[in-house]
């Protein structure tokens, strides 16, 4: 036991030595947990590629977790460092919903990974997911350190409809689930249109950071832009597997035409354009998508007017149930036409996420009738992992309101996934129920 303990000491105190090491200290090959000099609070994972040595300058690609996961992406897309000779780090303070402590995340490791890399780097590119995304544009547009952006799920930080105000390469990846598709179709459309230099990749998934794949390719695309010249990734298979694999054609030949653009593989990509072009059934692919893609433009329009107005009052009235049950009706998760299928689930995606955010946000500034509201509409886009009944009982629990409190608990409970020591867990249940009422529950 005593000898456990001594090695378990051991490899803390190598883990904390290694946030003060200098670069040629720093293991290759491996991810780290590093504190800022500057600010010991600020805190980042960090890999060196295969082959790093401290005398040659590397780009670094900065990600932004919407969670503060900084071992996730680094971890997750190692290999991309590997094959490209390209710095990883992910800041662990960076947060949706809060601004201030993603540019303060940048800028710390920023000016750290100057300080400790004494030949410097060449360039800097960030990298983002969901909110991290948005945030990774934003800080971009405003700050000629940053050389490019990925951003992964999500795109701009408001909606845009101009020029991006730095003429620095964007990479758009999305899956074709995800509730943002249309956002970044519709940011590469913008950024084309401007003549600036952007390119959209797809992938079979919804909103997640993406497969290593994709994330290698825009790798690429931003290396050769710099004239790295690293070593070519398999697109043409890649191309050739989607066209055989995917459901839906046109997502292909979007996919086709975006990889004309990667240096060394315009006159395959074109060529499967063609391809695509004159396969059985293209035009019908195309028109389908165009279609699918309007309603859903229109369902999110409406949706998020209709939620504004309801939630725009904090008391818990609720008189609209036909309308949240007519907009449940549109989603088509279920059509046999996998374009109206998929955007059926991105919008149920976008309508659930749309509630829970809010419903989150409400209940941490403490407008309980606004989260209760919220709340209920969920329960019309009800996702498995979330109980929309409790989440009600919660902010009834906020207002103090016994009734409705143990109402919603009933319901909870019948729906399922509500356990006895999860209630007697929750502050805000408790401060209103005691033990014996909770116990009554579930007897």
């Amino acid at each position: 036991m005593k000898a456990q303990t001594t090695s378990v000491y051991f490899f803390l105190l190598i883990f904390f030595l290694s946030t003060r090491l200098a670069a040629q200290d720093i293991p290759v090959d491996s991810v780290i947990k590093i504190s800022c000099s500057s600010d010991a609070a600020q805190t980042y994972s960090l890999y060196l590629p295969k082959g790093f040595t401290t005398t040659k300058k590397y780009p670094v690609l900065l990600f932004l977790d919407p969670g503060g996961r900084g071992e996730v992406p680094v971890t997750r897309y190692r290999s991309v460092a590997d094959k490209y000779g390209i710095i990883l780090t992910c800041s662990y303070n960076s947060r949706n919903f809060d601004a201030a402590s993603s540019v303060n995340a940048i800028e710390a490791i920023h000016k750290d990974l100057l300080e400790r890399f004494p030949v410097g780097i060449s360039k800097t590119w960030l990298a983002g997911f969901s909110g991290g995304a948005r945030m990774a544009s934003f800080y971009a547009e405003t700050h000629d350190r940053i050389d490019g952006v990925i951003a992964c799920g999500a795109a701009f930080a408001g909606e845009r409809s101009t020029a991006y105000a730095r003429k620095i390469p964007f990479a758009w990846i999305v899956g074709i689930a995800d509730m943002n598709f249309e956002e970044m179709l519709q940011a590469n459309e913008t950024l084309d249109q401007a003549d600036q230099s952007s390119l959209l990749l797809l992938f079979n998934g919804g909103h997640s950071w993406p497969p290593v794949e994709q994330l290698s390719i825009a790798a690429y695309w931003l290396s050769v832009e710099e004239s790295l010249l690293p070593g070519q990734p398999a697109i043409d298979e890649q191309l050739q597997k989607m066209i055989r694999d995917e459901k839906v054609m046109y997502h292909a030949w979007l996919e086709a035409n975006e990889y004309k653009q990667l240096n060394g593989f315009e006159k395959t990509a074109d060529s499967l354009r063609q391809q695509i072009e004159s396969a059985k059934g293209f035009k019908q692919s195309r028109r389908s998508f165009s279609e699918s893609m309007e309603e859903e433009r229109k369902y999110m329009d409406e949706f998020s007017l209709l939620f504004s107005q309801s939630v725009a009052v904090n008391d818990i009235s609720i008189s609209n149930d036909d309308t949240w049950k007519a907009m449940s009706s549109k989603l088509n998760r279920n059509s046999s036409n996998e374009y109206y299928q998929l955007s059926g689930e991105r919008k149920f995606d976008f309508s659930w996420r749309l509630c829970s955010e809010n419903y989150f946000q409400f209940m941490e500034i403490r407008q309980y009738g606004q989260a209760y509201k919220t709340a209920y509409i969920l329960s019309f886009f009800q996702p498995a992992h979330l109980n929309s009944y409790y989440l009600m009982a919660r902010a009834a629990a906020g207002l103090m309101d016994r009734s409705l409190c143990l109402k919603n608990l009933k319901q909870a409970i019948r729906k399922g996934g509500i356990t006895k020591e999860k209630i007697n867990g929750d502050a805000f249940i408790t401060k209103l129920l005691d033990a014996e009422t909770i116990d009554k529950l579930f007897s």
